[in-house]
């Protein structure tokens, strides 16, 4: 298949999911509002709220193929580098991902307070077989796998 076959396909299914997960939402204020204002770039000292959440992500695919994810259903793409730390702190309550690879994507909730209430981080490690979690950026497990179905 053609490359702007693939970018057509990826494009109408990231339409179709940020379309469904906008409809889902049943938060009171706009999910995105400050999906950006916290992020954190690389290598800087930003310090955090008492009840602020750290999140973590990195990516540890290696291939020529660019990785990108987006925040809590915004707009705009963070592209992921390899072994570059993106970090960002954020409220509590469940945040949203969707992680593009290639043709491959993942949704998933980059916090859940009913899965991951307790802990003050959660990092994520993007990787080719899958997405994983850590608590401790030790101990990583497999939580998502790759979909090719568009993620919808």
């Amino acid at each position: 298949m053609s490359l702007s076959f693939h970018a057509s396909l990826l494009l109408l299914s990231f339409v179709f999911v940020v379309g469904c997960l906008t409809t889902t939402s049943s938060a009171s204020s706009s999910p995105n509002a400050n999906a950006r204002k916290n992020l954190i770039e690389p290598n800087s000292t930003v310090t955090k709220s008492s009840n602020d959440l750290l999140l973590t992500f990195k990516s540890e695919i290696f291939d020529k193929v660019q990785v990108f994810m987006f925040f809590n259903l915004e707009d705009q793409k963070t592209w992921l580098q390899p072994t570059v730390l993106i970090q960002r702190y954020t409220d509590r309550q469940r945040q949203t991902g969707l992680i593009y690879f290639d043709v491959f994507c993942v949704i998933f909730y980059q916090y859940d307070p009913a899965v991951d209430g307790g802990h003050d981080a959660v990092h994520w490690s993007v990787r080719v077989d899958g997405l994983f979690k850590s608590y401790d950026n030790e101990k990583w497990v497999l939580t998502n796998k790759w979909r090719n179905d568009n993620c919808g």
